[in-house]
C-alpha cells in the first residue's frame, strides 16, 4: 500500500469513530486504537480541526461540534469533555459542587468553575470562559463515581441541608425512584447522617 492509501485509511477509520459516536462526542488522539499510528493519528487531527470537521478544544482534546439551526455551532458539552480527559489519562472523575446540582436541576446557574473530583492529580483547564477543574480527592468520595447516586451525593452536598425547599425535594424523590436498591445501599455507606435519613424517607418502601 503507498503512503497515500495509508494516509487515506487512517483518515476514513478516524472518521468513521467520528461519525459513529455523533455530534457532541469529546476525545483525545487516545480514543482511536491504530496501532503503530500514533503520530499519523495526531497529524490528521491537526488537518480535521484546521479544516473545520472537528473543534479543538484545549491541548490533546477535540469535539465533533453539535450544531444548531439557528444558532449555529453549540459550545461543547463539559462533562464531555471532562470524560475525555478522564480516558486519555486513565483516571475517574465524578461531578461536583454546584455543577453536579445544576445537572440535577436543584440549580439553574450554571457555574464559572465546573468542579470534578478525581482519583488523578490535580488540573485545571479552560474551555471558552469556563474553567474545568480535576479536584484530587479520597478513596471515599470517589466510591460512587460514574453512578447516579455519586451525583446526587455531591448535589445534595452542595445545596445543605439547611436550604433544601420542597421543590428540590420533589425532584430528588424522582431521581431516587430510578435507583436500584443495590446502588443505593451502597451510597447509604458513605452518606452524612442527615442525607441518609433524607433519602431513606423519600425513597420509601422502594428499597
Amino acid at each position: 500500500m503507498s503512503n497515500n492509501n495509508n494516509i487515506q485509511s487512517i483518515e476514513n477509520t478516524i472518521k468513521n469513530v467520528i461519525y459513529g459516536h455523533g455530534r457532541g462526542w469529546c476525545f483525545s488522539p487516545n480514543d482511536f486504537t491504530l496501532p503503530n499510528h500514533k503520530e499519523a493519528i495526531y497529524k490528521t487531527l491537526q488537518r480535521f480541526a484546521n479544516s473545520g470537521f472537528i473543534r479543538r478544544i484545549a491541548h490533546g482534546i477535540y469535539d465533533y461540534p453539535k450544531q444548531h439551526p439557528k444558532l449555529g455551532v453549540l459550545p461543547p458539552n463539559y462533562e464531555e469533555v471532562a470524560k475525555a480527559l478522564a480516558r486519555k489519562h486513565g483516571i475517574k472523575i465524578q461531578p461536583s459542587g454546584s455543577y453536579a446540582a445544576n445537572i440535577l436541576g436543584y440549580t439553574e446557574q450554571v457555574p464559572a468553575q465546573i468542579i470534578f473530583l478525581t482519583d488523578g492529580p490535580k488540573k485545571k483547564i479552560q474551555v471558552g470562559n469556563t474553567e474545568i477543574i480535576f479536584q484530587h480527592t479520597t478513596i471515599k468520595n470517589m466510591s460512587l463515581a460514574g453512578t447516579k447516586m455519586g451525583l446526587i451525593v455531591q448535589g445534595l452536598k452542595n445545596i445543605g441541608q439547611k436550604f433544601l425547599s420542597d421543590k428540590i425535594k420533589k425532584k430528588l424523590a424522582a431521581h431516587l425512584s430510578t435507583i436500584d436498591s443495590k446502588e443505593f445501599k451502597k451510597a447509604l455507606k458513605v452518606m452524612p447522617a442527615w442525607m441518609k435519613d433524607l433519602t431513606m424517607e423519600l425513597k420509601g418502601n422502594d428499597l
